[in-house]
């Protein structure tokens, strides 16, 4: 999902919000001076036109402040045309004609006044309705700004200025979860992946089977009821209840196509049900209310996912006679046709250090692509070149679901991994920049060091693999 709105766009929208507040009240004190200036105005202008002659200047600088440079200058040329034409004679007709044409200027500056005082009391009228809800924008920004979080008394407040803005509900929680990230990662000195699942979920993308049709109806009135009592079963007792089922007894009774037909509408239902989990976190409602029942639901199906995933992948090799076992303790009975370098940093390697901000959700996902690239069953879809980017022509990446590893060939069946990151909005392509910058082409500049390196790897795969089984089975509890 491509994400236009972020927290740096929440703290300026808060930033500015607080700003115009800021801004009316200066305009508040403006808005005063100027009336008291046409009050001034007015003052001079009641007085012997004689006098008023020797304060035309003094009008010329008023009506500065109150009128554009234009305007004010029409009404000061008018004023001071009427009173060098009348203040010193005595002629009637002329005086009565300068005390019409003077009222007339009057009533023009009652008529600002009033504007002035119009607007003088709106302004006042906002700042103080808004008085209280500055205060919110101020704690929220400041919360933001040091990592804090936004409290449930103050979402709807910042829901709703952000709809203001043009955010879409998805932004809106998108933004929300990156602040809580931040405050779970200030507070707690170990990073919980947890944090990142709402994130993941918006960005999640879980594409269903493209099933063929039985032609059999026969076929069909068998199998369609088995679908919907094994995707029933699994809801309602969890996927325990029919692994044993479908290990043991499901796949030997069937041919091919009917265990095709069979696991991928098992599979899709369980995708409908995350899909499910996904629009419900997406609507703000069911975000406020039940985000965390959201949550656990979403991961409860998404491990059904992957367990069912990785039982149909498994026994649809065995259909087709090919046999790859993806368990660390059996690795080295494959044929590695492959070599893996674990490029070091100073306390383990970069790879060790990159699985620590991975959810253990995708911890089975990291050993099936790192078993394949050893036994060379990576498909296109999983080993991708960049094609078109320079800095990167070098390498190459190996990808899963949201998972990203970046590789490269540095002598024949030699392979350096250099790292592992998690997709989140568009952040691929620095991902990959950042981990392909580890990479120092003196340390494999020779047969020595990399056969060095490829010892030093040996001890890296057993903690790499242990870690990684290890987590993997406490996150399938």
């Amino acid at each position: 999902m491509e994400q236009n709105f972020t927290v740096k766009n929440a703290k300026h929208i808060l930033y500015n919000e607080i700003s115009n507040y800021y801004n009316k009240i200066d305009s508040l004190k403006d808005l005063k001076s100027k009336i008291c200036i046409c009050n001034d105005i007015l003052s001079i202008l009641k007085i012997d036109l004689k006098d008023m002659f020797h304060q035309i200047e003094v009008l010329s600088f008023f009506l500065d402040m109150i009128y554009d440079e234009f305007e004010a200058k029409r009404i000061h040329n008018r004023i001071n045309y009427i009173v060098s034409n009348s203040a010193f004679t005595n002629d009637e007709i002329i005086l009565r004609d300068a005390l019409i044409a003077l009222d007339l200027i009057k009533q023009k500056i009652q008529d600002k006044k009033d504007e002035l005082i119009l607007k003088y009391n709106r302004t006042n009228y906002e700042i103080e309705n808004e008085k209280i809800i500055i205060q919110k924008y101020k704690y929220m920004l400041g919360n933001i700004k040091h990592d804090g979080y936004i409290g449930e008394n103050h979402k709807e407040t910042f829901i709703d200025l952000m709809h203001k803005y043009g955010a879409t509900d998805t932004e809106i929680i998108q933004v929300l979860e990156r602040i809580n990230i931040n405050y779970q990662n200030k507070k707690n000195n170990n990073k919980s992946p947890k944090i990142y699942t709402v994130i993941n979920m918006l960005n999640s993308e879980y594409k269903p089977y493209e099933i063929s049709e039985l032609d059999d109806y026969e076929y069909k009135k068998i199998y369609n009821p088995l679908i919907t009592s094994l995707y029933d079963s699994i809801m309602k007792d969890g996927i325990e209840s029919i692994l044993k089922y479908l290990q043991e007894e499901l796949s030997e009774e069937m041919q091919l196509q009917q265990f095709d037909y069979v696991m991928q509408n098992v599979i899709n239902k369980v995708i409908n049900s995350l899909q499910e989990s996904v629009d419900n976190i997406k609507d703000l409602e069911y975000y406020k209310e039940l985000k965390d029942v959201i949550i656990e639901e979403y991961l409860t199906n998404l491990r059904t996912f992957k367990l069912l995933k990785t039982y149909y992948h498994n026994k649809r090799e065995k259909y087709d006679a090919i046999e790859v076992e993806l368990e660390q303790e059996q690795i080295e009975e494959i044929n590695e046709v492959n070599k893996l370098i674990y490029l070091p940093n100073a306390s383990s390697t970069c790879l060790e250090s990159d699985l620590k901000d991975i959810p253990e959700e995708f911890y089975d996902d990291v050993i099936k692509l790192l078993n394949n690239l050893k036994i060379g069953q990576l498909t296109n879809k999983n080993c991708r070149p960049f094609n078109g980017n320079k800095k990167l022509k070098s390498y190459r990446e190996l990808r899963d679901d949201q998972l990203r590893i970046l590789i490269r060939n540095i002598k024949e069946n030699i392979y350096v991994v250099l790292g592992i990151f998690q997709k989140q909005d568009d952040n691929d392509l620095k991902g990959f920049l950042g981990r392909a910058n580890r990479y120092n082409p003196n340390d494999y500049d020779s047969d020595e060091k990399i056969q060095y390196l490829m010892e030093k790897s040996i001890d890296a795969n057993e903690r790499i693999y242990s870690f990684l089984e290890k987590n993997t089975r406490k996150g399938n509890r």
